[in-house]
């Protein structure tokens, strides 16, 4: 949704955080948005300035996602009714295959027999007609001569791959330096910028512009703005899989750290908006210890924005990572961290009494007796007390209170008197 809501608001990397609060009101001032309440709302979800002329958002952060989920969303006006019909999209049958192909050749016709394989192999799925019909016209088994193409000799049995990531890889098979752009890419993710590849890629800016040039004419990746702000798209998932999966695993972990250091160094306001990001990369080079702190960084910054889900899939993404590395009190301070901020997140989804919830804290105060007297010990055992007195067992709630009162107490000696 971020990501989206930021293209539609054509942000540039350069731009200043007033700048871009600007381009929001902007380009909300164009619709029917109530400005007082929209601007503020989408402005916390791109982590922008409160706008001056706003009041402050006073409502509970689940209530802000409400809200803020309210906002871009498209309702059809035309409602649901008896005489509106919704119709299913089922697989081409061999008229429309024969159309499709006719299409993506620009009126060529292809031979009978290569037509016969792409029908039959195709079964009939839009995206496998056309990759395999590019990959036969692009392909030494026939020419174009006077608006039709024709066989430059035998059809062998296995011209046309009767796999899709068989006819992607095929047509990704290209010069070295175009089959390694599109190797980044696919690293990189299904979308990747001009400026991130630029800083990884090892074989300078002129093989870089060459492939790129080669799969956005071969329309395997899509292109929008001009560089340096150019950003690419994989036209299809499997054709970014069938790129990443070509790589080595060594090679692959390789690009990974690269990937995930040039954005610590160059591109600082993504690591700080996007952490996960920087964990993925982390986590796919096999650096643990690097990808843990960004996991949980990455959870707090989503558990703000109540995305509950998205909190305690990349908190449970670091604290598998750190079974991996040997017991330490290193590794006991990361995990508390990681439980506590668990905390909350199983809190909103699955209630203060879940097990989930009871489970994270419990842990917490182990990892806290384990570490001895800490800050952190405070949420603890504030958690603990929600958690035993919504599930109504009030006299451990109580019992736990009162060591809440002691640590305070301890901790300060004012509060002591």
């Amino acid at each position: 949704m971020i990501q989206h809501v930021e293209k539609v608001l054509e942000f540039a990397s350069d731009d200043t955080p007033a700048t871009k609060l600007a381009k929001l009101q902007r380009i909300l001032s164009e619709y029917r948005f109530p400005q007082a309440d929209t601007v503020p709302l989408l402005a916390a979800l791109l982590s922008l300035p409160h706008p001056l002329d706003s009041p402050p958002i006073t409502v509970s952060p689940q209530k802000q996602k409400e809200e803020t989920e309210k906002a871009p969303v498209f309702t059809p006006p035309w409602g649901t009714h008896s005489y509106l019909n919704q119709l299913t999209l089922n697989r081409l049958g061999h008229t429309d295959v024969g159309a499709m192909v006719e299409e993506i050749t620009g009126g060529k016709t292809l031979p009978a027999e290569v037509m016969q394989q792409i029908a039959t192999k195709t079964d009939g799925v839009p995206l496998f007609v056309e990759e395999l019909t590019k990959m036969v016209v692009e392909s030494a088994f026939v020419r174009a001569v006077d608006g039709r193409y024709e066989l430059t000799g035998p059809l062998p049995p296995l011209a046309i791959p009767a796999t899709l990531q068989d006819s992607l890889m095929a047509r990704l098979d290209r010069p070295v330096a175009v089959k390694e752009v599109a190797q980044l890419g696919a690293t990189i993710g299904r979308e990747f910028s001009y400026a991130l590849l630029q800083a990884v890629f090892p074989l300078g800016t002129e093989p870089l512009q060459h492939g790129l040039q080669q799969l956005v004419g071969a329309e395997l990746v899509f292109q929008r703005g001009l560089p340096p702000q150019t950003r690419y798209t994989f036209k299809h998932a499997l054709i970014q899989d069938t790129a990443y999966a070509s790589l080595l695993k060594s090679h692959r972990q390789q690009l990974h750290q690269q990937i995930a250091q040039v954005f610590e160094q160059q591109f600082t306001e993504t690591t700080e908006t996007q952490p996960e990001l920087v964990a993925h990369h982390y986590t796919e080079a096999g650096l643990t210890e690097q990808a843990v702190p960004y996991w949980q960084q990455a959870g707090q910054r989503a558990s703000q924005r109540s995305a509950s889900a998205e909190a305690i899939s990349h908190l449970r993404q670091g604290l598998e990572l750190l079974l991996t590395l040997l017991d330490s009190p290193e590794r006991s301070q990361q995990e508390l961290g990681l439980q506590i901020a668990l905390g909350a997140p199983l809190m909103a989804t699955k209630g203060p009494a879940s097990p989930e919830a009871r489970q994270a804290y419990a842990r917490a105060r182990e990892l806290c007796e384990q570490l001895g007297e800490t800050p952190q010990l405070f949420p603890v055992l504030m958690g603990l007390h929600l958690v035993y007195f919504v599930a109504g067992e009030h006299k451990t709630a109580y019992g736990v209170a009162e060591q809440l009162l002691s640590w305070l107490a301890a901790s300060n000696p004012l509060l002591s008197s």
